[in-house]
């Protein structure tokens, strides 16, 4: 039990919140094993659910894996539900402190987000220019 200074944390946040992140990982890996062929179309359901329905039918593991492809095939809709949730968890663990020290506060905040967000963009930089060599079967062609 919390203290009367110490706000409870909300677990199941955390919970929804990673689901939304595996729903939008599974939907960008489903995309590219795809090639793209999820893609929601401006016309009808049943359109729609021809387009998912990438596994066949009649036999038990297609049918599983038509239904797994239709919860993954709107991933999308896992991003607006973390950045909603993101922002209400940032908002409520701030709501009452106090902050003394808004440049050494901002500081802490920067340093936190950019020391991952470099080391994620030169891993990223790196992978993208070792590619041909560390998979030549899909490696782009000159």
């Amino acid at each position: 039990m919390p203290s009367q200074n110490q706000k409870q944390h909300l677990t199941i946040l955390d919970y929804v919140r990673a689901l939304a992140m595996l729903q939008i990982i599974l939907y960008h890996w489903w995309m590219e094993f795809f090639k793209g062929s999820f893609l929601p179309v401006v016309a009808s359901i049943t359109e729609n659910l021809q387009r998912i329905m990438v596994f066949g039918h009649g036999t038990i593991p297609q049918e599983i894996g038509n239904a797994l492809s239709f919860l993954v095939a709107y991933g999308f809709g896992g991003v607006p539900v973390f950045l909603i949730l993101s922002g209400f968890v940032l908002t409520y663990a701030f709501a009452e402190k106090t902050i003394d020290n808004w440049g050494k506060f901002l500081w802490k905040r920067v340093a936190r987000l950019l020391v991952p967000f470099y080391i994620s963009l030169f891993l990223g930089i790196g992978f993208l220019f070792l590619r041909n060599w560390l998979f030549p079967s899909v490696a782009a062609l000159p």
